[in-house]
């Protein structure tokens, strides 16, 4: 009598370093062929460092098996049977709190990125509302905000020679007007930098 295969306790045994990560590119076309597959696609997700690779329980601290649920909005979540605990694939990823599919929202930001237009955004993933493409390309605008104003580099200082570096620094202010006459609406600034 065969017995059932053991439960995975990690998605994938080749997650992606940083550096690769950070270089790589892909099309829609490849993205579209992984998500065919639940088990493919979860795959990417963790070889892409987007979902968490394993999980432990949280009142135990023991590893938890990947299961398949049905129920779940992605088809499978961590599940620990001593303790009868079960997490979301998803829980402490950029998907956590999100209400669509994560093929649905990786397409999104792919498509918010390379600045593709929103409602054909709403008609290649069949999106019903616009609320909701607004609601995540605002999401996605601030979560970027929230990275950029955390990064500490240095500008300026002494390369490796000894040398000073220079950095050029400029500033526009960026306004409109309504319908290209009267008086101008407030504005931005805008300051840039360069090293």
């Amino acid at each position: 009598m065969a017995s059932r295969p053991a439960a995975l306790t990690v998605i994938s045994n080749s997650i992606l370093p940083r550096n690769v990560l950070a270089t790589l590119d892909c099309i829609p076309r490849e993205l579209y062929g992984k998500m065919t597959d639940g088990m493919e696609w979860l795959r990417w997700l963790a070889e892409h460092r987007l979902v968490r690779n394993g999980n432990v329980c949280g009142n135990c601290r023991l590893p938890t098996s990947l299961t398949h649920r049905a129920e779940s909005p992605d088809g499978f979540t961590w599940k620990w049977r001593p303790c009868n605990t079960r997490v979301s694939v998803r829980t402490g990823s950029f998907f956590a709190n999100c209400g669509i599919s994560t093929q649905n929202i990786v397409m999104m930001i792919y498509y918010w990125m390379h600045e593709v237009k929103a409602k054909h955004v709403k008609r290649f993933e069949e999106i019903d509302g616009w609320d909701t493409i607004v609601k995540y390309n605002n999401y996605f605008c601030f979560d970027c905000r929230n990275w950029l104003t955390n990064q500490n580099d240095e500008l300026g200082g002494f390369d490796a020679n000894g040398q000073p570096t220079y950095v050029e620094v400029d500033k526009t202010y960026y306004f409109r007007q309504k319908y290209h006459r009267s008086r101008r609406r407030r504005g931005t600034w805008v300051v840039g930098l360069v090293e």
